[in-house]
């Protein structure tokens, strides 16, 4: 559970403002110090993990197995990147969806037929998939996910082991940050635009390291 912070910083306020009816000019000034020195404190306190990483998947909707699962992009906050496009994916499914043919699939490796191109090296089977980002994020060190409006990319990365987590290594992250509820409890500042790629999961995984950055520099993130 995260530190509940601005539950507190709100008390420290209430009191100080009650404290400060009626105090002398020196009294307030002291109370103002006593306020930095106590956020210092609590920011201190807050846990900082060794690594960020940050997920993007693209996917069908409609089609929650793996089948539907069309790619995902991984990065860090050292720009440690991983990409993989699902070779198993119903690219079928895919091409009849309106949105995913507009958006999705101008970005996939094709071969001269408009087919998915099944060698080209982002194009991978599920179990070097399941290889890949699992070595990935089994680097011993403490790791918190991030994704913007994370949940469907979590159940995504989840269902290459079938949402079992018995069967799930145990590096693979069970639980992530939000990048949208953060930006909602700092007050949705304004975001620089995404300058390419958007729909490309690794390019949208970068972005949301931008994103975290700017929440990191307001203290929220």
């Amino acid at each position: 559970m995260p530190f509940p912070y601005d539950d507190v910083t709100d008390l420290i306020d209430r009191a100080a403002r009650f404290a400060e009816d009626g105090a002398t000019v020196p009294a307030r000034m002291r109370l103002a110090e006593a306020r930095q020195v106590i956020d210092a404190g609590l920011r201190a306190g807050e846990h900082q993990p060794a690594r960020r990483t940050y997920l993007d998947c693209e996917f069908l909707p409609g089609l929650t197995t793996t089948g539907g699962f069309v790619s995902a992009g991984l990065t860090d906050g050292e720009g440690r990147d991983w990409y993989g496009v699902n070779a198993e994916m119903d690219f079928a499914a895919v091409m009849a969806n309106p949105f995913q043919r507009e958006y999705i699939v101008p970005f996939l490796p094709l071969d001269s037929s408009g087919a998915l191109d099944l060698d080209h090296e982002d194009v991978k089977p599920l179990a070097q998939i399941r290889d890949e980002t699992t070595a990935y994020f089994d680097t011993g060190v403490d790791t918190v996910l991030y994704a913007y409006y994370g949940a469907s990319d979590l159940m995504r990365l989840h269902s290459l082991w079938n949402h079992d987590w018995q069967a799930m290594p145990a590096p693979i992250p069970r639980w992530l940050d939000d990048l949208k509820a953060l930006a909602v409890r700092a007050g949705n500042p304004e975001m620089p635009p995404q300058e390419k790629g958007v729909h490309h999961a690794l390019e949208d995984a970068r972005y949301n390291r931008v994103m975290h950055e700017v929440l990191l520099s307001l203290g929220r993130g």
